[in-house]
């Protein structure tokens, strides 16, 4: 479903789906990213990686603030949260049945979970935050986007018990 509403969202302003140009809009290390995930043998790194942190913190918490800004460019994205709150809820069951059965698989967890707590840091506080700050003030996501996103880290992989404190 959020395809669909992804690719309505583009059309409602103006613009063609097909042949809609996306690399501008790619985050820089996000191909990076997936490829670390996709040449990985590790499936508790998949998990942690894709399901919890790539969608589970940072797409989830993007969702969630513009989808609340009301702003026309991001049509639906309320909706979009609210089903992909699902997927996540999915993931941390999954992982918290993995983790349970497998204490080897959780240290792992803990060590991807650290990586990926650095790799948030350099998102927030590097890569990304002038486009935050951009987005702050053209009132597309709150002042306290960076602390809700960090308490959203906390919250996904503190449910899965792979948050070292």
């Amino acid at each position: 479903m959020h395809a669909r509403l992804f690719r309505e969202g583009v059309e409602i302003l103006g613009q063609p789906w097909h042949g809609f140009d996306h690399e501008p809009y790619r985050i820089d290390d996000i191909g990076e990213r997936f490829a670390k995930l996709f040449y990985s043998d590790d499936e508790v790194e998949v998990l942690i990686g894709l399901n919890l942190y790539a969608e589970g913190v940072l797409a989830m918490e993007e969702l969630y603030q513009l989808g609340r800004s009301g702003s026309r460019y991001f049509h639906q994205f309320d909706r979009i949260e609210r089903e992909e709150r699902r997927h996540v809820a999915f993931g941390i069951t999954v992982a918290q049945r993995v983790l349970a059965e497998n204490p080897e698989a959780q240290k792992r967890a803990v060590e991807h979970c650290k990586w990926y707590r650095e790799h948030l840091e350099g998102y927030l506080e590097g890569r990304l935050k002038q486009s935050i700050g951009w987005a702050i003030d053209a009132g597309f996501v709150s002042a306290d986007y960076i602390d809700r996103t960090r308490l959203r880290f906390d919250d996904v992989m503190g449910k899965i018990g792979i948050l070292e404190s």
